[in-house]
C-alpha cells in the first residue's frame, strides 16, 4: 500500500468538548499543602490518589487539619495560623530529618570498621 502524495483538509471549525485527565502527584501534593497553610476552606478536585498524596492527606490529619476524603475531591479546612504553624513546623523536621546521613552511611559507622589481612571485616 502506498501513501498518497497529497493530503486535504477541509476547514469544520472549533473544536468543542471536554477533556479530563487524571491528577497529578506533584500538583497533587503541592495543592494540599498549600491550602493546609492557607486560613479558610479549600476544594481540591480530581486530585491524585496515590498512595504518597493520601500519606500527606494523614499527616496533616494527624496535625489537627481536617480534611475530608471523597473519590473525586478532596476538602481542607484550615482553623488559622496556628495550624500553619504546625505544618511549617512539621514540614522543617521532615527536612531535617531526611537531610541525616543514615547511622550505615555515617563516617562514623564506617570507620571504626577495618578489613583484616584475610579480608574480613574487624571491628
Amino acid at each position: 500500500m502506498t501513501a498518497s502524495p497529497h493530503l486535504v483538509t477541509r476547514p469544520s471549525g472549533p473544536l468543542r468538548g471536554t477533556l479530563s485527565v487524571p491528577g497529578d502527584k506533584s500538583i497533587t501534593h503541592r495543592a494540599i499543602i498549600l491550602s493546609a497553610l492557607a486560613d479558610g476552606e479549600a476544594v481540591i478536585g480530581d486530585y491524585c490518589r496515590g498512595e504518597d498524596c493520601l500519606n500527606t492527606v494523614s499527616v496533616l490529619q494527624a496535625l489537627g487539619i481536617p480534611i475530608e476524603v471523597a473519590r473525586k475531591t478532596l476538602k481542607i479546612n484550615t482553623r488559622g495560623h496556628l495550624v500553619a504553624l504546625f505544618v511549617l513546623l512539621a514540614m522543617a523536621a521532615m527536612i531535617f530529618v531526611s537531610m541525616r546521613p543514615s547511622s550505615a552511611n555515617s563516617a562514623g559507622a564506617t570507620a571504626s570498621k577495618s578489613r583484616s589481612a584475610s579480608g574480613d571485616l574487624e571491628a
